[in-house]
């Protein structure tokens, strides 16, 4: 009965719970990651700070959202998703005020363990736990436009940020940011469901694949979906596991600390201001693209298939990145298109990793020891790109040394694929 009811109407209520997926990153990730480089300016201006007790806010913020992905499978044991993810955004609610009331480092300090704790809590682990149960089918998809979320937030907040700021200061923009991220997370517990049986439903897509999977059976195997990277044909040895969450330790390496030193490194070369102001806008924009055409990628060529392209736009990103200076403005907007794309696989790939690698329960515990270990990659090397560009002068010894990197971690991706799924 409940499967007729979801052939017979076009609307199904994973929409809904998409929608707030999109919204929750948009918030968790965008809000008190991508953007948060506004308020800490504001910060130091307003209270006197140095620019390293500045930086230190964002540092415990990492720390404390590390500590956050830890416990998150606890977290959501003890708690459901309805009320977990609730409670997480109420966190980064309650953060931005009492940064509206801030006026010593302490409180600040505060502010930003509260907020990172929603940030380990409420970002891409639970997304991937909740439309892994909504969706039977279209997973890159969903969360690809559920983790477009966070670059949606890097084209839309900046001004209404600053604005806010011109207008009364942190005191006016915080608290204003804190009550919408509070009304948010009133509305996301009035309609977030924990599972489709609670709106008496299956998982979206749970006819198509029920029958593509019989019909696929009756012809030997012979007919899979284009978009099947294979079935698993053994489960991964501890040796395969451990290689993975190596390549996941590495991700960090070659995604945080170069991002978060692109206008640095810009600046250094001599572009102008404005021209990295530009470049900056470009990179939201073909990240915020890229997490879309990755995950509809996965669900029609296969996320195989897909990664050996967005590979190609990393090594382009950081190639290029290699060549940055103020006469060859070609090689500023290769490096932040091609970045800016290519990251959507590093943000995207740990969670549909882990679930093509791995299934059930298991999947959804490798989901989060991934994002564990791409967070303390991300914190190890957090002063890499400083201290490299200290020693030689600028920082592109460093974009040409993630590229190295990069293709390790995918021939240890590649390989697992090849080695235990049956392409």
């Amino acid at each position: 009965m409940t499967a007729l009811k979801q052939t017979q109407h076009k609307f199904h209520y994973g929409y809904i719970i998409c929608i707030l997926a999109v919204f929750t990153m948009f918030i968790s990730m965008g809000l008190t990651s991508n953007t948060f480089s506004i308020y800490i300016n504001a910060f130091i201006e307003e209270n006197g700070f140095t620019k390293a007790q500045g930086a230190s806010l964002s540092t415990l913020r990492c720390v404390s959202s590390l500590i956050g992905t830890i416990i998150c499978g606890k977290y959501y044991e003890k708690l459901n998703m309805r009320k977990g993810l609730s409670l997480a955004i109420s966190m980064i609610a309650l953060s931005f005020l009492i940064y509206s009331q801030a006026h010593t480092l302490i409180v600040f300090y505060i502010g930003a363990l509260i907020c990172g704790l929603g940030y380990g809590l409420g970002t891409m682990v639970p997304i991937t736990m909740l439309l892994n149960r909504w969706f039977a089918d279209k997973q890159g998809f969903v969360l690809g436009f559920a983790s477009a979320g966070s670059g949606m937030a890097t084209i839309v907040a900046p001004p209404l940020m600053t604005a806010g700021l011109e207008a009364g200061g942190v005191a006016l923009a915080a608290s204003v940011e804190g009550l919408v991220i509070l009304g948010y997370a009133l509305l996301m517990f009035l309609l977030l469901r924990n599972d489709p049986k609670e709106k008496d439903l299956l998982p979206y897509g749970a006819n198509t694949v029920s029958t593509l999977e019989a019909t696929t059976a009756n012809k030997g195997n012979k007919d899979k979906k284009k978009a099947d990277d294979g079935a698993l044909k053994t489960p991964l040895s501890h040796r395969a596991d451990l290689l993975l969450i190596i390549a996941m330790f590495l991700v960090g390496l070659i995604t945080a600390p170069p991002s978060e030193s692109l206008a640095v490194h810009m600046s250094n070369a001599g572009v102008s201001s404005d021209t990295v102001a530009l470049a900056i806008s470009v990179y939201g924009l073909f990240m915020t693209g890229g997490k879309f055409v990755y995950g509809a990628l996965v669900d029609v060529i296969g996320s195989y298939k897909a990664n050996r392209l967005f590979t190609c736009f990393l090594v382009i990103g950081f190639v290029s990145a290699f060549f940055v200076d103020s006469d060859h403005l070609i090689f500023t907007f290769l490096t932040v298109a091609g970045l800016g794309a290519g990251y959507s696989m590093t943000t995207l790939g740990l969670s549909i990793w882990a679930i093509r690698f791995h299934t059930g329960e298991q999947a959804t515990n490798m989901v989060r020891y991934y994002w564990i270990a791409s967070l303390i990659g991300s914190l190890s090397f957090t002063t890499m790109p400083g201290l490299v560009a200290d020693i030689t002068g600028s920082y592109r010894l460093y974009y040409g040394s993630c590229t190295i990197v990069l293709l390790l971690i995918m021939w240890i991706v590649q390989r697992t694929y090849r080695k235990y799924t049956d392409l």
